[in-house]
């Protein structure tokens, strides 16, 4: 059931971009439009971070001791956390990237 949920949040993802993409192609060069690509991506990122954060701590409580639910709970904590990390690093690192290619 949770690769389902997974398959299915893939195609979400995949059919949100296109908007960007046809919004920023018709008002600029295709930096702008992977910019705008990236700035969408970051904002849904953050937004299923908080949405897992909220949902494991659901399990978290309803798991009743059951040490399956309580794993699922933690590990969902921690990917949804090192995902908040990645995206809040994401910007400086393509800042550095950019100021040694230049």
């Amino acid at each position: 059931m949770m690769r389902n949920i997974k398959e299915k949040i893939k195609i979400a993802i995949a059919l949100s971009t296109l908007p960007a993409v046809v919004l920023a192609e018709a008002t600029g060069t295709f930096v702008r439009i992977l910019e705008n690509i990236a700035s969408f991506l970051k904002a849904l990122g953050a937004a299923m971070c908080v949405i897992c954060l909220i949902l494991a701590g659901f399990y978290f409580m309803t798991a009743g001791g059951d040490e399956k639910k309580l794993a699922l709970a933690r590990q969902m904590i921690l990917w949804a956390v090192v995902g908040l990390i990645i995206l809040l690093v994401s910007d400086p690192i393509v800042k550095a990237v950019e100021s040694v290619t230049k």
